[in-house]
């Protein structure tokens, strides 16, 4: 075999560093897909009832991109906070969709339902603003933006 006959990494890499970032995933988080035009408005609550599927579920790192940028828009005064999301697919689905295979997209919304050395994280509803795969086949990393003022409790 010449010197060049074989790809850079060796085929092994893929499995054998897979528990290095599953190491740093210490928040539990569930991906939701709304279904936007099954809205319908419940004047005796005065919210809209949505049709809503979990899509995935599973431990997750998450990691905050910049301070947060205040919106001033008129009547509601919020601040904006990018934050980035990774993923360990591989084991962590929902009604057996696969893995790799899970279709998040952007306006798909996360709660973090856990994460025992952060507990505000839980606070927030998280928006997936960009799904950008990662080089390694085991993971994914999304784009959120969470308004820090929203609590999905409240």
């Amino acid at each position: 075999m010449s010197l060049n006959g074989r790809t850079a990494l060796d085929p092994r890499w893929l499995t054998h560093h897979r528990g290095i970032s599953r190491a740093f995933q210490l928040a539990t988080i569930t991906v939701y897909n709304e279904n936007q035009s099954a809205r319908v408005y419940n004047a005796s609550t005065n919210t809209f009832d949505t049709n809503e599927t979990a899509i995935w579920a599973g431990k997750a790192r998450i990691q905050p991109k910049n301070n947060g940028v205040d919106r001033n828009l008129t009547g509601n005064n919020t601040v904006i906070q990018q934050v980035e999301m990774q993923l360990d697919l591989e084991g962590n689905t929902i009604s057996g969709s696969g893995g790799d295979m899970v279709d998040i997209r952007p306006g798909n919304y996360i709660i973090v339902t856990s994460a025992p050395t952060a507990t505000q994280l839980t606070k927030f509803v998280y928006i997936v603003r960009s799904v950008v795969n990662s080089s390694n086949a085991w993971q994914r990393t999304l784009m959120c933006e969470v308004d820090v003022e929203s609590d999905p409790d409240a």
